[in-house]
């Protein structure tokens, strides 16, 4: 019994130990960032003027000058943490000064050195900033960092860095290449590191679109939507056939962008196993005003699948009053009792829209051209149609 009594007390004083050592880091924890903030507060009271004078006269012709002192190690970072945030929303001239300035003020140097440092956290802090302050010298270092740091999270920051600071459209797709070889890559975040490079990647991406490796060949397609306007590969619509659902969608999705769907492609998407596919034509189809794919939608409304019957009746809306005389016409049809029904409805639905609408001078013709249309179709009056 007193052996018992003992091992409790026993417990009862390593807990209070243990949670008076957790409350202590705590406290100093707590402390140490207190003590940070408000010696950055006074550093950035110590720098007013100077700041006022950079976002006075950034953006200007003539180079912003650094201050006039050395600056600390503790400087060095508060001046780059502001720097930092005033650039990130910035482009042109603006943010060229700032950029001018980070090299003036040594900045690219300190993080230069940090990248030797034997902090990981360090290390990859240096990359970050290297990347926003679009330092081309470091590129060699990062790539390097790239190679040896392990495959995790943090690699995507030197890769964002790279897309970041590299001049050469090889350099980045290297990169890129390199990160989609990892287990935890993802397309989705590829794309987005690609994006933050400045450099023209078409060539890059189109590349990528033959490549065996499935991110890859997302990544291009994705990407790709950015160069609107340019021609694309010819080999590019044989992707609508792969048996990947992704690459399926994202091709579709890049073609009609570009608006570079044959009739024949347009009709096969429409038909297609894949109802996501189905559900971006009919979508684009409406939502362009593709009169000649009308009978695509008309078509497609008489689907079995709820959500595809009903996009199709809300983008016929879209065409005007061709894909409302299509809805009329579709709501007579007695050998199609659900695909008539969902047409009924939106007919009755958009008579209701016009109907709130008459009362503005614009809007008063399109109703009465609804109005006289429905009647066309039906010979009589909606409440009657109804009670019918």
């Amino acid at each position: 019994m007193f052996l018992n009594l003992k091992v409790a007390v026993g417990m009862i004083v390593f807990l209070l130990v243990l949670m008076a050592i957790v409350m202590g880091i705590t406290l100093i924890i707590k402390l140490g960032k207190i003590r940070k903030q408000k010696k950055t507060k006074q550093c950035l009271a110590k720098f007013s003027g100077y700041l006022h004078y950079v976002q006075t006269e950034m953006g200007q012709s003539e180079r912003l000058k650094p201050p006039h002192r050395t600056l600390s190690t503790f400087e060095k970072r508060v001046l780059q943490d502001t720097l930092y945030r005033w650039m990130a929303p910035l482009s042109g001239a603006h943010k060229q000064s700032l950029l001018d300035l980070c090299k003036d003020m040594g900045l690219i140097e300190f993080n230069l050195k940090r990248l030797r440092s034997l902090s990981h956290y360090t290390r990859i802090d240096a990359a970050y900033f290297l990347g926003a302050m679009e330092s081309e010298e470091a590129v060699p270092q990062l790539f390097k960092m790239l190679d040896k740091n392990p495959y995790d999270s943090t690699i995507f920051i030197i890769g964002r860095s790279i897309a970041q600071a590299s001049k050469q459209p090889a350099e980045v797709a290297e990169m890129l290449k390199y990160l989609a070889s990892g287990e935890k890559s993802t397309f989705q975040l590829l794309a987005d590191i690609g994006y933050d490079s400045p450099l023209n990647l078409k060539d890059q991406y189109i590349e990528f679109i033959s490549s065996d490796q499935p991110d890859l060949v997302k990544l291009g397609l994705i990407r790709l939507r950015d160069y609107k306007g340019e021609d694309l590969p010819s080999f590019l619509s044989s992707l609508i056939h792969s048996d990947d659902k992704e690459i399926r969608s994202l091709t579709t999705k890049l073609l009609t962008n570009h608006m570079k769907l044959s009739k024949k492609d347009v009709k096969l998407l429409a038909r297609s196993s894949d109802d996501d596919v189905r559900l971006h034509i009919f979508e684009w189809i409406g939502d362009t005003g593709q009169l000649a794919y009308a009978d695509l939608l008309e078509e497609a409304l008489h689907s079995s699948n709820k959500v595809i019957s009903r996009v199709c009746a809300g983008n016929l809306l879209k065409l005007g009053n061709v894909g409302f005389s299509i809805l009329c016409k579709i709501a007579l049809d007695n050998e199609s009792a659900y695909g008539s029904s969902i047409a009924l409805d939106y007919v009755h639905e958009e008579l209701d829209h016009a109907a709130k609408q008459r009362e503005l001078i614009e809007h008063a013709v399109d109703s009465n051209q609804k109005h006289f249309i429905y009647k066309k179709f039906f010979g009589k009056d909606r409440s009657l149609v109804e009670a019918i």
